[in-house]
C-alpha cells in the first residue's frame, strides 16, 4: 500500500490520535483536525521537515529555490478540490 493510503487509512481513527497527543514529541506526525486528506498532512509535514532544515547549518539547500517549489505544491493543494482524488493523489 502507498502512502498516501496509508494516511488515509489515519483518517478513521481520529480518537488514536487525541489519546496519544500528549505523548507525542512533534504535531507534526499527527494527524490534525484542519488536516483534510493524505494530501494535507503530507504538504504540511513537508513544510515542517523544510523549516527544521532551514535551521541546520550543516544542511546544505538552496533555500530559496526549495522555498519556491514548496509554495507552489502549496497552491496546488490549496487549489485541488479534496473530492478530486486523482488530482491530490497527483501532487
Amino acid at each position: 500500500m502507498d502512502q498516501y493510503n496509508l494516511i488515509m487509512q489515519e483518517f478513521g481513527r481520529p480518537e488514536y490520535y487525541r489519546g496519544i497527543e500528549p505523548q507525542v514529541y512533534r504535531a507534526e506526525a499527527m494527524i490534525l483536525p484542519a488536516d483534510r486528506d493524505a494530501a494535507d498532512v503530507v504538504l504540511r509535514r513537508t513544510v515542517a521537515l523544510f523549516d527544521d532544515l532551514k535551521k541546520r547549518p550543516a544542511v546544505r539547500l538552496s533555500a530559496d529555490a526549495v522555498a519556491g517549489k514548496l509554495a507552489d505544491l502549496q497552491a496546488r493543494t490549496a487549489s485541488t478540490e479534496v473530492s478530486d482524488l486523482s488530482g491530490r493523489f497527483a501532487l
